[in-house]
């Protein structure tokens, strides 16, 4: 988090109450930067190994939707292909019933010629007259053959038309078949693709937090330099003798568990401590603690004390610290307006800018964080 920057801003402060331990304390601050950057570092080198796993992963994906769309290509030409015969062998059938009919009424009007024009005619002669007809004997054994020959025709051709509905019916099963393998294969084709669509996102957060990462270190490190120099230019001994900043401590830490809030109302976002969040998983310090509140407030001190800090600090917006005396500081920081001014004294309660949305409060005891909680009221 970047809390962290304020141990170095507020070793600043709480080591012109420190006298000979002035370098040490920023050795402290600054091995406290350098554990943040190894942190982030190994978080670094995790992320590019998860990266390159995700982006391994994604292949093989790419790879199997490339074998998936190339078998529904496939069953959509066998069903193309099955689909065209089904149409041929239809028409097929409907010219063997067209035909079975046409032969069927041909058969039927040459039975009825032969009836009308030969037996019916002898008929009406009597039964003398039939069996005297000179060629009756050719003329009924012309007709058994042709009788003969007619039914072969229709057998041929129902024959013919049976052979034509089982390939219709075959074809229509594996039409069925095709078709069923090719929604299969379409529903694994839509699996395939959504989990494709997943990889790239997941690689693309993977790249994403490895680049926050990346920039996050980029950051500390160029704080780190800043708030290095900013130590340089504010650390100067203010030679108050060891008895007064007793004496000052002891009146403070009267004030445990009494102190007044900051802001009037405010709901805490942000414990102290160290905590982890879902936009950073590995374990984070912070400092202080992170207040959310509604619509614009005023910040007010804690406790009277002197203003050693107020104004513009980089990323952290308007940013005010005070020195409440005996090693005691607070510090108040993402102010919408500061109205505190640096080398000035505040007393408690003192309006000294204001918020919207949200802010960053700490406590510190020579330099070190100390919990807010510990010493604000309860509420």
């Amino acid at each position: 988090m970047r809390k962290i920057f304020f141990l170095l801003m507020v070793a600043v402060m709480a080591a012109r109450f420190c006298g000979g331990d002035e370098l040490q304390e920023k050795k402290d601050k600054l091995s406290l930067i350098k554990e943040q950057l190894k942190v982030e570092k190994e978080k670094e080198q995790k992320l590019q190994l998860k990266e390159k796993n995700e982006k391994k992963a994604l292949e093989e994906t790419k790879k199997n939707l490339v074998e998936v769309l190339k078998e529904v290509d496939r069953y959509k030409g066998q069903v193309r292909d099955k689909k065209g015969k089904l149409v041929t062998t239809k028409d097929t059938l409907q010219k063997k019933s067209r035909e079975l009919t046409d032969y069927q009424a041909l058969v039927s009007a040459r039975m009825d010629t032969f009836y009308r024009k030969s037996l019916l005619l002898s008929v009406s002669e009597g039964l003398d007259g039939l069996f005297q007809l000179r060629n009756f004997s050719f003329i009924f054994n012309a007709f058994r053959t042709i009788l003969e020959q007619d039914a072969a025709g229709v057998f041929r051709i129902e024959n013919e038309k049976k052979k034509v509905e089982v390939k219709k019916s075959s074809l229509e099963k594996e039409v069925k078949v095709l078709s069923s393998s090719l929604s299969v294969k379409n529903k694994e084709k839509s699996q395939v693709e959504t989990a494709k669509k997943e990889k790239e996102k997941t690689v693309n957060s993977v790249r994403n937090e490895l680049s926050r990462s990346i920039e996050k270190q980029r950051q500390l490190s160029k704080e780190a330099a800043s708030l290095q120099k900013m130590i340089e230019t504010l650390l100067v001994d203010s030679g108050v003798p060891k008895k007064t900043l007793d004496r000052e401590a002891v009146l403070f830490e009267r004030e445990k568990d009494k102190l007044p809030w900051p802001v009037a109302k405010g709901k805490i976002t942000g414990p102290f401590g160290w905590n982890s969040s879902e936009k950073y998983p590995t374990p984070i310090f912070n400092s202080g603690i992170d207040i959310e509140v509604e619509g614009t407030q005023n910040v007010m001190a804690v406790s009277k004390g002197k203003i050693m800090f107020s104004g513009v600090f980089r990323s952290y917006g308007n940013m005010v610290i005070i020195d409440h005396g005996g090693g005691y500081s607070s510090v108040y920081s993402g102010l919408k307006e500061v109205y505190a001014k640096t080398d000035k004294t505040t007393e408690k309660e003192s309006i000294i800018g204001t918020v919207s949305s949200s802010f960053h409060f700490e406590m510190r005891k020579d330099a070190k964080p100390i919990d807010p909680l510990d010493w604000l009221k309860n509420k």
